[in-house]
């Protein structure tokens, strides 16, 4: 015999349909249906190409603004997926913008020698947020690119974060697909996918560097 959980207590039921159909009834007539969207309008029956024998429930869930777990899934996934593919272009532009002011700023010729004193030294010849030597005022490239390195590590960091959140999302999402459409379960972005994606989009130090010394001899 059917059991059902009421809090504590669990009551034995005859039929689980019946009881269904029995609580249906005392809300109609409690008139908790009574102000329902589409009341009294025929159902919108729309085609699925997916699964069309489930035309008729994926209708009535979309005429309720709902949709099957498995494609609400697959709209946070998109978005997620677009989110993150943003930040990175953003974060690798802003990183990329920092390497060739540091480069530049190796290449500089030093300050004219009737510059003096750290302050003139400081802003010689085009910096803003430099990084000194903290005695003579000169400007340190070598801090600075401590400072890039920290700023892609940090970087790094979010976006594995961020990524093995997506990678739960798509793993949860190809559980949810119905079987028979298989073919649409999504890539998963594993760990070591996600970390060859940054890199490639932001090298460390010492692949940047070699690529830039690259560029100017080409």
């Amino acid at each position: 015999m059917p059991l059902r959980r009421d809090g504590d207590r669990i009551q034995e039921i005859e039929s689980f349909d019946e009881w269904v159909q029995d609580r249906l009834e005392e809300a109609i007539a409690r008139g908790e249906f009574d102000d329902l969207p589409q009341k009294g309008k025929p159902i919108k029956i729309e085609s699925n190409p997916f699964q069309p024998e489930l035309d008729l429930a994926f209708s009535r869930l979309k005429n309720a603004g709902m949709a099957p777990a498995w494609i609400e899934l697959d709209r946070d996934i998109r978005t997620m997926q677009e989110t993150l593919a943003k930040w990175l272009d953003a974060t690798a532009g802003r990183l990329a913008a920092e390497a060739t002011r540091i480069r530049a700023l190796e290449e500089a010729p030093p300050a004219p020698a009737h510059l003096e004193g750290p302050w003139h030294r400081r802003w010689w010849p085009f910096r803003l947020f430099a990084v000194t030597d903290g005695e003579s005022g000169e400007l340190d490239p070598e801090a600075e690119w401590r400072n890039w390195d920290w700023q892609r590590r940090n970087a790094r960091r979010q976006y594995l974060n961020r990524a093995e959140q997506l990678d739960k999302k798509i793993e949860l999402f190809n559980n949810s697909v119905p079987r028979d459409l298989w073919r649409l379960e999504k890539i998963r972005l594993h760990p070591d996918k996600a970390a060859n994606r940054f890199d490639t989009a932001i090298p460390p130090r010492q692949r940047l560097e070699a690529g830039m010394a690259h560029q100017a001899v080409s």
